[in-house]
């Protein structure tokens, strides 16, 4: 640049010294800066720190739109070209951080303002009683149940095919083909035994299966009173001289045997 040595200044800002054609002119401390340190912030314009800017660093031939009001929030380095005063802190903002909730303002009105909520009270339950768990009753009440005939008769269902393994009498002579399960509730007792017996036998056959493999005393009663099968929940006894299954005896039944 020895062909112009008079053009531009140098910045005077520290150790910066940068030659600048179009240096910035401070109107505070009247100092020449460049682009970098135009801003009185920038260069820590002795002239700033006691008055608040109202106007900003200028230039003698700006190349852009001059914008001299400096924003007051922290870490800002935004200028505006009017001024945006904070009606409550009186400092000047930039767009950016114009509203007091932007600029976190102390002055804000709104936050003396906010009502105070408090929690309604809420009485503690006396700790020296313990109450009970809430599902104890359900579960007494599911234990106690009582089972309805359709669900007495899947469970009777599910014992007879537990027992099919073990039941006893002719089981392995009947053809598998004609095998039929009974349950048979005994007489004076609530107990069951399962039988296996043909479809092709008569009542009187399987009664005497079911007597010999469930082990029943038939002298145990009054001589006048016998022994019979009966239809589950059938005051009359079943034809000994009829087909089991023409009785309408199916697999799996329920039958009883008890006195006449």
């Amino acid at each position: 640049m020895a062909e112009f040595p008079d053009l531009g200044q140098h910045c005077t800002f520290g150790h910066c010294q940068q030659l600048d054609f179009l240096p910035f002119h401070c109107n505070l401390c009247g100092q020449d800066f460049c682009k970098d340190h135009k801003a009185p912030h920038s260069h820590d314009c002795p002239s700033s720190r006691n008055e608040e800017a109202d106007s900003g660093c200028s230039t003698s031939a700006p190349s852009k739109p001059l914008k001299p009001f400096c924003c007051s929030y922290a870490s800002c380095s935004n200028n505006e070209a009017i001024k945006i005063i904070c009606p409550f802190c009186e400092l000047n903002y930039c767009l950016s951080h114009r509203h007091v909730t932007d600029h976190q303002c102390p002055h804000d009105p709104a936050k003396s303002q906010r009502p105070s909520v408090s929690l309604p009270h809420r009485p503690q339950p006396p700790t020296s009683v313990a109450a009970p768990p809430p599902h104890t009753e359900t579960k007494k009440a599911t234990v106690n149940k009582v089972l309805n005939a359709a669900q007495q008769q899947r469970a009777d269902r599910l014992v007879l095919m537990k027992l099919k393994m073990k039941a006893g009498g002719a089981k392995d002579a009947i053809p598998e083909s004609e095998r039929l399960f009974i349950l048979v509730i005994l007489p004076d007792s609530a107990d069951k035994g399962a039988v296996a017996v043909s479809n092709k036998w008569t009542v009187g056959k399987c009664y005497d299966q079911v007597i010999k493999t469930c082990n029943v005393d038939q002298k145990s009663d009054s001589n006048t009173k016998k022994l019979r099968l009966y239809m589950q929940d059938c005051s009359e006894a079943m034809d000994m001289s009829k087909n089991i299954t023409d009785a309408g005896v199916t697999d799996g039944m329920t039958l009883e045997l008890r006195y006449e």
